[in-house]
């Protein structure tokens, strides 16, 4: 991945934003419908894969942006994308047992990021659901930092899937080292708190963990997950 380091000139809108890079501003994409308000602020450093090819919409994305003194990874394409291969290679601990994996898999009004089947042990089929997480505050991870009906209305599917007998599991992934405990953002989306807990509570479960974050690597943290607080 070829990186450019720019400074973020200001968002003009969802998915995409101005830079000033060493030659110039670039238009560039946003890869993230979250505010990352205290991420993607005027003035703040940001890492810029560019464009492959000369002539498109906008040249290049936002990958990476700083926040005080660790880098954030910010495309939500990147836990689905590092999950699903630590799950083809049985390396997340509470998942391990499975051999096989389904991303993408329809259910309900919508699909979940993952199935998992062929359980050694006889485990039940597995439908995992995966939110990346990038606000933390003063050592909390929490999500989501922008109200999400799809978020909510996914935990309300993982419910109805353990109600119907298989196995059902959300995990946070938060895309930065600082996080030593994960919250639902129940002052930023009361509604998504309320369907987390009410699926813990229907036996859907919740899985948080970090990662280490030295562009253009980022690194899921298997053997350090991070607490759960539902309270």
């Amino acid at each position: 991945m070829s990186l450019v380091g720019a400074t973020l000139v200001r968002r003009l809108h969802r998915f995409g934003a101005l830079v000033h890079v060493p030659d110039g501003e670039w238009y560039v994409h946003v890869p993230s419908s979250g505010r990352l308000a205290e991420l993607l602020f005027p003035g703040n450093e940001v890492l810029v894969q560019a464009a492959r090819r000369p002539g498109g919409k906008t040249q290049g994305r936002i990958v990476f942006a700083r926040d005080r003194d660790v880098w954030v990874s910010i495309d939500t394409q990147v836990p689905t994308r590092i999950l699903g291969r630590l799950l083809q290679e049985r390396r997340l601990p509470p998942l391990a047992a499975y051999t096989r994996v389904r991303p993408e898999y329809p259910y309900g009004a919508g699909r979940i990021d993952f199935l998992l089947n062929g359980d050694e042990r006889g485990l039940p089929p597995c439908l995992l659901e995966v939110k990346s997480v990038t606000l933390v505050q003063d050592g909390v991870a929490l999500f989501p930092d922008a109200p999400t009906l799809r978020g909510a209305r996914h935990l309300d599917e993982l419910a109805r899937a353990r109600a119907e007998g298989l196995r059902a599991a959300v995990l946070f992934l938060v895309q930065r080292p600082d996080a030593r405990c994960f919250r639902p953002h129940d002052r930023q989306d009361p509604p998504f708190g309320q369907a987390l807990r009410r699926a813990a509570a229907q036996g859907v479960e919740v899985y948080a963990y970090r990662c280490r974050v030295d562009p253009p690597r980022v690194e899921v943290l298997t053997d350090e997950p991070v607490p759960v607080d539902l309270s």
